[in-house]
């Protein structure tokens, strides 16, 4: 039998997700205290994405108009509000003749010259961002 410890003040650790929340179910994270080894149960949510915006890879917000290579492959990303986590963020490009796109934002440049409009969707609040890929 594990003595039971007491302690005065709770010092808890960072937890440990044992329920992934999603955009429509709450998830769990599981405590433990530092001090006396007790554990707790919190609930946790995924912020609804309230702004969205394209940017590089390193973070960095997009150009509005973003020069691009003929056959080469560009990673995007997404700055988003804190605390949202951009799942069910879609990705698409306006002209696949000229680029695609995956899920996680890596655009394929196929041929050029042109242009192409690459958009990054919620579906849930209706925020998007679109910023045009200038093939060169």
């Amino acid at each position: 039998m594990t003595p039971t410890v007491s302690c005065d003040e709770h010092e808890w650790d960072e937890g440990v997700v044992t329920i992934p929340p999603t955009l429509n179910s709450k998830g769990e994270m599981l405590l433990a205290c530092a001090n006396c080894g007790a554990t707790k149960t919190v609930e946790i949510t995924v912020e609804p994405i309230t702004s969205i915006r394209i940017a590089t890879a390193d973070g960095i917000p997009a150009a509005v108009i973003t020069t691009v290579s003929p056959n080469s492959t560009v990673q995007f990303g997404l700055i988003l509000n804190n605390g949202a986590s951009g799942e069910g963020v879609t990705w698409s490009v306006s002209n696949t003749a000229l680029a695609t796109v995956s899920q996680n934002g890596l655009v394929t440049v196929k041929s050029g010259p042109g242009t192409t409009m690459l958009t990054a969707a919620d579906p849930v609040s209706g925020k998007s961002s679109t910023i045009a890929l200038r093939i060169v």
